[in-house]
């Protein structure tokens, strides 16, 4: 397609229609349209960032370097080399716009590596899945491809743009400095991640968060965070303790691994002890049938009311608390057992 002769307003137009790699390939390749691409909204499903690479959509860009061996084999390198062969902590290294994403050390063993040839040693950029490579200049270390191409695809956007779901990094998110931050719907949290750092990487207007989801377990302190607090929804890929499991005092929330009955009969005390307040809804997933879960719940002085799916327990006159499954079948069938705390019916 020939974008060169349209209009600018044209042009945002076309370039509104089209999805996220499609325009930063294009705009790679036509820089005189560039500025209409970061005055054009932008909207991605899915954002990851690793340490040496960035995912948009499923189109994976990553920063490998590799040696060339005595036998001419080549051999990919997984450290990050410096032009004078020595190898660099990428997590001692943060650029303007760049945001730590965890607690850092200074890592001695790294210091004592030994130099390499740096003649023997060639940088790629490697664009999965159109198995696309792209040599570049060694005077780059594989963080600075990532942040330079963070800056390519994400900085001096000039209007909102949304991210559905960020996944950011261990160490640091190479991060623009100037433009706008994305308005981001859900983060996941799969490492150690400083609490402190999400109002840095999304706009302004994100907050309070819409979904926070973790797959790496919180501390206590970052359950009481200002910013998990005030999310609408905590999503936890399972919960690892029964200690943990009642820190959460969150109104919101989904857990994607089943809790076993005792848990949730320990559980079921705090909220009845607590008399948690209306509108309090949990969700968990299960991959067998939770009958046993019900079962003992169901045997509590305070129900009085139960089916085969459901029990009702009273939390004082006013409020009730109830608990009840549904199967839902998909590719794979799975049952969703809801807790929510409701008003006591007249």
């Amino acid at each position: 397609m020939d974008l060169n002769g349209l209009s600018y307003d044209s042009l945002k137009t076309v370039l509104k229609h089209m999805n996220a790699n499609s325009r930063f390939y294009i705009t790679r390749r036509l820089p005189s349209i560039r500025l209409a691409e970061k005055a054009t909204p932008l909207h991605i499903q899915r954002l990851l960032f690793t340490e040496n690479s960035i995912s948009v959509d499923g189109m994976v860009y990553t920063a490998k370097l590799f040696e060339t061996l005595p036998s001419e084999a080549s051999k990919e390198v997984h450290e990050s080399i410096d032009e004078h062969g020595y190898i660099v902590d990428p997590n001692s290294v943060l650029y303007p716009g760049d945001v730590r994403m965890e607690h850092w050390k200074t890592s001695e063993a790294m210091q004592s590596r030994p130099q390499r040839d740096v003649q023997n040693l060639r940088l790629q950029l490697h664009v999965c899945p159109t198995d696309t490579i792209y040599e570049i200049p060694f005077t780059s270390k594989k963080y600075e491809v990532i942040k330079m191409l963070s800056d390519m695809f994400f900085g001096n956007r000039q209007v909102a743009w949304k991210v559905y779901l960020l996944i950011p990094p261990a160490g640091i998110l190479r991060w623009p400095l100037e433009g706008i931050k994305p308005n981001v719907h859900m983060i996941s949290i799969e490492r150690p991640f400083l609490m402190d750092a999400l109002p840095l990487i999304v706009n302004p207007s994100t907050l309070p968060m819409d979904m926070i989801r973790w797959y790496s377990l919180p501390s206590f302190e970052d359950l009481n965070h200002p910013t998990v607090t005030a999310a609408k929804e905590l999503i936890f890929g399972e919960v690892y303790s029964r200690e943990h499991l009642l820190q959460i005092r969150h109104p919101k929330v989904s857990v994607m691994r089943g809790v076993p009955a005792a848990d949730l009969s320990a559980w079921v005390d705090q909220w009845m002890e607590e008399r948690r307040p209306i509108g309090v809804h949990y969700s968990i997933r299960y991959v067998r049938e939770p009958r046993e879960q019900l079962e003992v719940i169901s045997s509590r002085p305070e129900v009085f009311k139960k089916s085969e799916k459901c029990v009702k327990l009273a939390m004082g006159t006013t409020t009730t608390l109830v608990i009840s499954y549904v199967e839902v079948r998909a590719r794979n069938t799975v049952w969703y057992l809801d807790m929510k705390v409701c008003q006591r019916d007249a």
